[in-house]
């Protein structure tokens, strides 16, 4: 029992000792009170003589941001105004790059870039990392540092066209025109991508996984936008239907699945899609979300077609709220309310 007692007295010391030591460890690894820990590349950051914004933003490969540097009225005239202000990128898939621009009146100094770099394979970007910045300029006595800022870069989805087919046509961001897509073609959130005809394109995710979606040459719409496109674990990359005439919806002149049967009708619009990944595909009033298989998404007047060809697919049903396992060799019809 004195052992006992004698070996949790010196569990009980060596406890605390290790906690001491512990917490130096934590504490010598804490950045200073000044955002930065002594063992960082840079200079000391002198926020109250040059600062540095946007704190913190994230951005898509191959979008060109800005940053501005502001040498603050603490520092005088003729080391404010007219002075080169260098931007460097410390740390991040840019490290190393270095960028100079020369204060306006308001003591402001602006860079803007993007990456890749040109020449930097895409490949090598760990998809894609956050660079961190700093600004310097000479004050007459020493180089002064500013804040470190944080530039995040999130790839986007790429596509790549199919082989005996024509390309898609892709509308990006901010364009009003619809264009040939690029054999590789990389597809930021907001693409609107047209595959009617026997066009399709093959898109990839994050673990380059494949879905093809093919267009079907009988005049019907295929026609989607990339919602979100992230190439990230455990996200989705969401489509949605767009396009189409639904003001032809008419109670005599109506494109209706109930009656497709009788009448042939053919839908407003439509996407075949085939292939592995996580991918989830939304209509009017279904959305179906995949995993792998050969699926189709169909908009009609009256409600939302989902068709698995193989594999299965949750649908869940827009009107009605609930959710549905469709498997292959069977449909799901999502009614208009």
């Amino acid at each position: 029992m004195n052992y006992l007692r004698h070996f949790s007295r010196r569990r009980f010391r060596a406890a605390v000792l290790g906690a001491f030591v512990a917490a130096i460890c934590v504490a010598a690894a804490v950045p200073a009170a000044s955002g930065r820990s002594t063992d960082l590349p840079g200079y000391p950051e002198r926020p109250d003589l040059i600062s540095l914004e946007p704190l913190s933003q994230t951005n898509w490969v191959g979008e060109e941001v800005t940053h501005t540097a502001t040498i603050t009225a603490n520092v005088p005239d003729q080391y404010r105004f007219g002075v080169t202000v260098t931007f460097t990128v410390l740390q991040g898939p840019s490290e190393g790059r270095t960028f100079t621009a020369v204060t306006d009146s308001n003591g402001q100094a602006s860079f803007t870039y993007t990456i890749p770099a040109q020449g930097q394979p895409l490949t090598t970007l760990p998809n894609a990392g956050a660079d961190q910045i700093q600004a310097s300029f000479f004050n007459g006595r020493e180089i002064i540092g500013s804040n470190w800022v944080g530039q995040g870069w999130s790839q986007a989805a790429f596509g790549q066209t199919v082989p005996d087919r024509p390309p898609a046509l892709i509308q990006l961001p901010g364009s009003t025109a619809f264009v040939p897509a690029n054999p590789t073609q990389d597809l930021p959130p907001g693409s609107t991508l047209d595959i009617t005809g026997d066009r399709g394109i093959s898109i990839f995710n994050y673990a380059n996984r494949r879905m093809t979606f093919l267009g079907v040459p009988d005049g019907v719409l295929s026609r989607f936008v990339l919602v979100n496109g992230l190439r990230r674990p455990g996200l989705p990359i969401r489509i949605k239907l767009t396009g189409g005439n639904f003001r032809k919806c008419t109670t005599s002149n109506s494109r209706s699945f109930q009656s497709l049967a009788k009448k042939k009708k053919k839908p407003v619009r439509r996407l075949w899609g085939t292939g592995k990944g996580r991918y989830e595909t939304t209509g009017r009033y279904a959305s179906a979300t995949v995993v792998g298989t050969f699926w189709l998404v169909a908009d009609y007047c009256d409600g939302t077609l989902v068709t698995v060809r193989d594999g299965r697919v949750i649908v869940r049903d827009l009107v009605k709220k609930k959710t549905v396992v469709v498997t292959a060799g069977h449909s799901y019809f999502a009614e208009k309310g």
